[in-house]
């Protein structure tokens, strides 16, 4: 149970565990922290507002807190990434998993959940990765390509 925004934006950092220090910000009670962010789509996303008491909204919006404080992690990645540093790449492949499985599980406990009926969301907003192709000697060849 959440009787204000800040209840809920304590609780998504706090179940981010390790990574919530990879989300910017001094204190995550200010709401320039980026997991106010995630706070922020979540209420529009679902609709709720506080005091929020049903246990079934309660879960779940501390399971979209951590997918779009993933995503913000995600995207915050981008901008550190150089394609001599290839290993990074797993790193987007890991959150692109993590994501799409938090998605999905969302997308089941909308169809079979009678609890979540009425909640259109924001689901599932795609990243479009960049799609940039490089030669063996670092060339871009990503116009030469056919899909």
């Amino acid at each position: 149970m959440f009787e204000t925004r800040e209840d809920l934006q304590e609780k998504v950092y706090l179940s981010l565990g390790e990574s919530g220090t990879l989300l910017k910000g001094d204190d995550y009670f200010d709401e320039e922290h980026e997991v106010g962010l995630a706070i922020d789509v979540v209420i529009r996303e679902l609709g709720v507002s506080f005091p929020l008491t049903n246990a079934t909204l309660c879960y779940w919006a501390v399971e979209r807190g951590k997918r779009h404080s993933f995503d913000i992690i995600r995207a915050s990645s981008a901008r550190k990434f150089r394609y001599k540093q290839i290993h990074l790449n797993q790193r987007f492949a890991h959150y692109d998993i993590l994501i799409d499985k938090m998605d999905e599980q969302f997308a089941y406990a909308l169809e079979s959940n009678a609890e979540l009926a009425g909640i259109k969301g924001l689901l599932f907003i795609h990243y479009i990765k960049p799609g940039f192709v490089y030669d063996e000697y670092g060339r871009d060849i990503s116009h030469e390509i056919e899909v």
